[in-house]
């Protein structure tokens, strides 16, 4: 929905919720023997944190992987609904409209069962992170938790912090993606 690409769900949460789906039934479509490596940046971030948990989940049940690694730039990596509530600050109504529509899903749904952090047992592909130390979209925080959470489950991980590089990783751009092809050539 970025740059009125298409349109977005008329769904608030429909619309976080449905894109880990779309990039798994684009990898699906996908016909190669050769490796495939995700990107995925703040919201991305997310997306693809929920994808190679899934990729994890599916290869366990012996399902082959094509996807061999991901890099993810100042993922938004807290627990659903604190991921998207977080940034109602500047809303015009202070988030009251999307915590309601919060408070509708939670009357049918667990919001535990959509939340990034219990599934982080799951990912089996190599993860490199960046994050800014000037980052005002993504606490670094944030990406301090998740290499630690990610660490602590023996998974492979490479978390690289960039003094005063903001959430686009500038000045820094050069060198991450310098060392995000690296990390993808050394899987390969």
């Amino acid at each position: 929905g970025y740059g009125e690409s298409d349109p977005e769900d008329s769904n608030a949460l429909g619309s976080r919720l449905s894109k880990p789906v779309e990039i798994l039934d684009l990898l699906a479509s996908i016909q190669t023997d050769k490796p495939i490596f995700l990107w995925g940046h703040s919201n991305g971030g997310q997306i693809m944190l929920s994808v190679v948990e899934i990729l994890g989940m599916t290869s366990l049940q012996g399902q082959a992987l094509k996807v061999q690694g991901v890099t993810l730039w100042a993922p938004v990596s807290k627990p659903f609904p604190y991921n998207i509530l977080y940034y109602t600050d500047d809303a015009s109504d202070s988030g009251k409209w999307l915590r309601g529509q919060v408070s509708e899903f939670e009357k049918d749904y667990d919001v535990f069962n959509y939340s990034i952090d219990r599934y982080l047992d799951w990912i089996n592909i190599p993860i490199q992170l960046h994050q800014g130390t000037a980052d005002e979209a993504v606490p670094r925080k944030w990406s301090d938790d998740l290499a630690k959470n990610i660490q602590d489950r023996d998974k492979e991980i490479n978390y690289f912090v960039y003094s005063g590089a903001d959430h686009n990783m500038r000045p820094s751009w050069d060198m991450v993606v310098a060392r995000d092809v690296s990390f993808f050539t050394s899987l390969n």
